[in-house]
């Protein structure tokens, strides 16, 4: 297969929903938000045993402005609904696996 593997993908949809999450609140309280920048670094753990990742995410907002509005754009950032699935546990995943099969032509 080619292309991004399955948790850049998803670390890409949580960048996104990270920018719309800030933007919406500063756009709706009015706060002078003039950037946003949003960065992932993603790393294998590696501990011994263990599958996945780790991610650390820089947020870097430009503007005017004020310690109360940094702390609501800061609460925004980590509220971010594609965020708090992932980790969160917010999500119930339950798999289920079913065979098909045709009629076989003897």
């Amino acid at each position: 297969m080619l292309g991004p593997s399955p948790e850049y993908l998803s670390v890409a949809a949580w960048a996104a929903w990270t920018v719309v999450t800030v933007v919406g609140v500063a756009y709706r309280g009015k706060i002078p938000l003039e950037n946003i920048e949003v960065d992932f670094e993603v790393e294998p753990l590696e501990r011994p045993q263990t599958i996945g990742f780790g991610v650390k995410k820089s947020i870097i907002l430009q503007g005017n402005i004020s310690d109360s509005e940094k702390v609501r754009l800061e609460r925004a950032a980590a509220y971010c609904p594609v965020g708090q699935a992932l980790t969160k546990g917010s999500i119930k995943i339950e798999d289920e696996i079913r065979w098909e099969s045709g009629d076989v032509a003897v």
